[in-house]
């Protein structure tokens, strides 16, 4: 038998991954992303596209890949309902997640794997990641930012790490499909921040291990998520979530209580210069009054104060 017969042999008794592309209006990029799935240097898997309603050229793109992925239409309910969809659909033992438009770097799934399979004590994985422009040129590592985890280089017991709001993204897990079945999947009511639920949600039951290698590719473009018109969505997901993450793990969270309420008092700032640049003025006023109820050493809340109030005073006059 031929060395790559023999390797083909070994490969197929190895796990199916199933790789979940959720996408919505992303045709220009949604090729690149299949592409990077489906050349990986592990064979053993499927990918499933969720298309969530697009109404641009996606359909099209998709059919192009004919039998080589598994398309899903569904009408536009959000990226949570279309990666859990794709949950449904999966028949891997492995999930990973990967967005319409960034790719995987080629070893992603193959070094994830293995890793995973070699320390059994890890159900999940994440690994170091690149953002790069629109040009496909780095701007940065990820771990370069101080509030992701990957800068901590941190494996084993995260969950207070992720508390604490040490960020990671749905494109650097693999996750063992058991982990997935035991805190549910992605939470449908947020319309961002749903990843970093999911991570929250999984930390509390699992100890996670960390490949200190750029495996995967985030692409920055005008239409991502956290720029420009998706902020106030950013700020609202993040009250939303912290909500039920008080719920969920009150004593845990009253333990790092120094440390989480300026990230709460934050999200209720934003809120607040928001809220001013559409005219509410009253509605900022107690957003901003609840930011400082959290946190009252704030950079600029003054000015911010004064604004609001400028507004509010200007609105009574005019009889608004």
């Amino acid at each position: 038998m031929s060395s790559s017969s023999a390797e083909a042999n070994r490969e197929e008794t190895w796990p199916l991954v199933s790789v979940i592309i959720p996408t919505f209006n992303y045709g220009q990029y949604v090729r690149r992303a299949i592409e990077s799935a489906l050349v990986q240097t592990y064979h053993n898997v499927e990918v499933i596209v969720v298309d969530d309603g697009s109404t641009d050229n996606t359909a099209e793109i998709l059919a192009s890949f004919r039998s080589r992925i598994k398309v899903i239409y569904q009408k536009n309910t959000g990226a949570s309902a279309a990666r859990n969809r794709g949950i449904v659909e999966a028949k891997g033992d492995y999930i990973a997640f990967l967005d319409a438009d960034d790719r995987y770097c080629k070893d992603n799934i193959a070094k994830k794997l293995t890793f995973l399979r070699s320390y059994p004590e890890y159900k999940w994985c994440y690994s170091n990641w690149a953002w790069m422009n629109e040009r496909g040129v780095q701007i940065r590592r990820g771990d370069e930012p101080k509030n992701t985890l990957a800068h901590l280089r941190v494996q084993g017991d995260v969950f207070l790490f992720a508390l604490k709001g040490y960020l990671l993204g749905t494109n650097v897990f693999l996750f063992d499909k058991t982990v997935i079945e035991t805190v549910g999947g992605f939470d449908e009511n947020l319309r961002v921040l749903e990843d970093y639920d999911l991570y929250v949600r999984i930390a509390s039951h699992f100890n996670i291990g960390y490949l200190d290698e750029i495996l995967c590719e985030i692409y920055a473009h005008p239409g991502s998520l956290g720029t420009g018109s998706s902020k106030a969505i950013v700020y609202l997901s993040r009250l939303h979530l912290n909500r039920k993450l008080k719920k969920m793990y009150p004593a845990q969270l009253e333990a790092i209580a120094r440390h989480r309420r300026p990230i709460q008092a934050d999200a209720y700032r934003n809120l607040a210069e928001v809220a001013l640049m559409n005219g509410q003025a009253r509605r900022a006023r107690v957003l901003l009054c609840a930011s400082l109820a959290e946190w009252p050493w704030q950079v600029g809340i003054v000015s911010l104060w004064y604004r609001i109030n400028r507004k509010k005073r200007a609105g009574a006059q005019s009889g608004h």
